[in-house]
């Protein structure tokens, strides 16, 4: 789903780049990642770190190798090691192989890896602002993390054909709350043990035409982050 998201956005802020006079091209998405928080699910298939860094340098190498100089990779796959493998992969590519690479996060992703935010091997399409970082988030909180109401509405909205609508509008949600996202990073049974059935959030929930706004913010803010920095 992750790979669909990824694609579809990138498409999306293609064209809204070249309506504001900005080429660029979309590569083919990538596949193979690192499922560490939902690995405990039939489906989920990872590898390991250093196969994920590898394979991610050797691309952006040949990226590099082709003359594409600026290089902004998207990432809607939240699980924090497979983020820690791709900013491992973007640095490595800038060090070594001088690929002209960013890694295009929100501020509190940045928050959530350890980050400032302003590293030059990110770039920061939505940043957490001083209320936002130091807010204090309420416990008891349910959460929606994992095919749920935001994700079904997002394939609701453009690959329905994909998604099992009468059965998600017949699913009820987990009790997940956000005292419970770090048991849900560690993976394994103590993933599975809050959410048994491999979604967490309130897939019934979901709404393909409310989600229509969102997505149109989001390709804006996307594609307002890239614009300034390729006119840097």
């Amino acid at each position: 789903m992750d790979a669909y998201v990824a694609y579809h956005f990138s498409a999306r802020v293609k064209a809204e780049l070249e309506g504001r006079g900005v080429d660029s091209v979309v590569v083919p998405p990538y596949y193979w990642g690192i499922n560490h928080e939902t690995g405990a699910f039939p489906g989920s298939f990872s590898v390991r770190p250093s196969t994920m860094k590898a394979v991610l340098v050797d691309l952006l190498a040949s990226l590099g190798s082709w003359g594409f100089r600026r290089i902004f990779l998207l990432n809607f796959h939240g699980d924090l090691q497979h983020w820690a493998a791709l900013l491992e992969a973007v640095r490595e590519a800038r060090d070594t192989h001088g690929a002209g690479v960013r890694a295009v996060l929100a501020g509190s992703d940045a928050r959530d890896l350890g980050l400032k935010g302003d590293e030059e091997h990110i770039l920061v399409w939505a940043p957490l602002s001083d209320e936002q970082r130091l807010a204090v988030r309420d416990p008891e909180e349910l959460v929606d993390l994992h095919a749920g109401a935001k994700e079904t509405s997002f394939m609701a909205l453009n690959y329905p054909e994909l998604v099992d609508l009468n059965l998600a509008a017949n699913l009820a949600a987990t009790e997940v709350r956000r005292q419970d996202v770090e048991t849900w990073r560690r993976g394994g049974a103590a993933a599975r043990g809050l959410a048994p059935l491999g979604y967490c959030g309130d897939p019934a929930g979901y709404d393909a035409e409310g989600f229509k706004d969102l997505e149109s913010a989001l390709i804006e803010l996307l594609s307002d982050a890239i614009e300034r920095e390729v006119g840097t």
